[in-house]
């Protein structure tokens, strides 16, 4: 009989192997501690900064008080103090805000890598954009009154709730996603996350194409149509859930017709953007590569830069359109 306090030799070879794993793993879990820590970390910065910058808001001077002024710091003020709530929400529903405090609804700890790090990735960008918020409303020589402030002021708040959408829907289930694109009757929450994120990868694309191209399309080109459709989504009620959500709100309404407009019209936008993904180069290409169509090749690579940036304009052109005609259906939803 062996002794039970004798060291086995003979599994030194397995031993060795199972410390290696258990190794392993401990680096791993500590790793992915390091990369939740990170992102709470993040979320509770950006958030702190949204207040701040609303407090700043409120702290301007009182020489400004005329009605115009006020009518655009409020405008800006109202945006952005939207976006924080929506950050708020759902940093709570992913544990990522005050945790342990709130019911978690989609845990990071549980999302893919990939999806942890674009998170990540947006939560980072969002600091530039709220650097340039906070600079706008501390700024002293700039006036509320001509207009451009608030304009300005505007184009951040755009830009930051682009990325919060992003955000909620980064958390959305891949598998849940890819199983309703061939629904005949998709939720209007995944018809517009598939066009937000088309969107985002056309305007990708487009960056780094060609500069040349960039130059010849409309200024703010597909990021104009981008900002009001996020816009729409956003005070439509896309992303909300119970009362608020614009799919409670078409059944309210008892106008079931209104849906399949508002389907039909999300649909037509993922057509327009992925007509547009067609017609951009598949990489970089220089200027000198666009100035003039291959006619022996039908690649869309190939293609004048003159024809190419007019096929995009006139997407553009139809994008804005599109977004007109979301708007006026979800209007029509609350009209008696």
């Amino acid at each position: 009989m062996s002794d039970p306090y004798v060291y086995d030799m003979t599994n030194e070879p397995q031993n060795h192997q199972l410390d290696i794993e258990e190794s392993s793993a401990s680096t791993n879990c500590e790793k992915v501690n390091e990369i939740v820590k990170r992102a709470q970390e993040l979320t509770k910065r950006r958030f702190d900064e949204c207040t701040a910058i609303l407090d700043n808001f409120m702290a301007i001077g009182p020489q400004e008080d005329t009605e115009r002024q006020i009518r655009y710091k409020h405008l800006a003020r109202a945006g952005l103090l939207e976006e924080s709530i929506c950050l708020k929400v759902w940093g709570r529903e992913t544990g990522l805000y005050e945790y342990g405090k709130h019911k978690i609804k989609h845990d990071f700890c549980n999302l893919p890598s990939a999806t942890k790090s674009s998170i990540t990735d947006s939560l980072k960008k969002a600091k530039a954009t709220l650097n340039n918020m906070r600079v706008l409303v501390d700024d002293k020589e700039m006036s509320w009154l001509t207009g451009l402030r608030g304009v300005l002021a505007g184009q951040q708040v755009n830009t930051l709730r682009c990325i919060i959408v992003d955000l909620e829907l980064s958390v959305d289930l891949e598998e849940e996603s890819n199983a309703r694109r061939d629904d005949a009757s998709p939720d209007l929450k995944t018809l517009f996350g598939r066009c937000a994120t088309e969107y985002t990868t056309v305007l990708k694309r487009i960056h780094v194409g060609s500069w040349s191209l960039e130059c010849r399309l409309p200024f703010g080109h597909i990021g104009g149509p981008r900002d009001e459709f996020i816009r729409w989504g956003r005070e439509a009620g896309v992303l909300r859930e119970g009362k608020k959500s614009l799919e409670t709100k078409v059944i309210d309404s008892g106008k079931s017709e209104s849906r399949s407009q508002i389907v039909n019209i999300l649909l037509s936008v993922e057509s327009a953007l992925g007509a547009m993904s067609e017609l951009l180069p598949e990489k970089h290409v220089s200027g000198d590569d666009l100035t003039t169509a291959d006619a022996d090749n039908n690649s869309n690579s190939n293609l004048g830069l003159t024809q190419l940036s007019k096929g995009l304009t006139e997407q553009i052109a139809i994008l804005s359109q599109y977004n007109h005609s979301l708007t006026r259906e979800t209007n029509n939803l609350v009209r008696k």
